[in-house]
């Protein structure tokens, strides 16, 4: 297992993981888009040589937007999201500010794991299915 900056190379990969594992995943332009956004920073965990997970984060005014945080289903609970989630806590930030759907109790459990905190909801923010969102925020200390 490693990690590493992700590469125009790993765009379909990612797709792939996109529809993988959520219900309501990213189009194939937004995933471009985000690896030709300067303010986008997205790393992808790999194992068996092939692309097992990513993250995907954006730079706004020194705080960070944790956009997507992703492993597949055939590599989880072996730690792989903590270690992505390990690798955006290097870089230099004021506060990481991230979006869950509110049943994602896995998900949750990580994030509070490191530190982040429930902050506020965001009604029916998710779709397929329609879900409200909970808002995290991770503040340097």
């Amino acid at each position: 297992m490693w990690i590493r900056q992700a590469q125009d190379a790993d765009m379909d990969a990612i797709s792939a993981l996109e529809k993988e594992c959520f219900t309501d995943a990213w189009s194939e332009a937004l995933i471009s888009n985000m690896f030709s956004n300067s303010y986008d920073k997205i790393f992808v965990l790999e194992e068996d040589e092939k692309v097992a997970g990513y993250i995907n984060t954006r730079d706004i005014g020194g705080d960070v937007d944790l956009m997507s945080l992703c492993v597949s289903p055939a590599y989880r609970r072996k730690g792989y999201a903590g270690k992505l989630m390990e690798r955006i806590l290097c870089e230099p930030y004021r506060q990481i500010i991230l979006e869950v759907r509110e049943s994602n109790e896995p998900a949750i459990r990580l994030y509070e794991k490191y530190g982040f905190e429930k902050f506020a909801r965001r009604e029916r923010y998710y779709s397929s299915p329609d879900e409200d969102a909970i808002i995290m925020i991770l503040k340097k200390k």
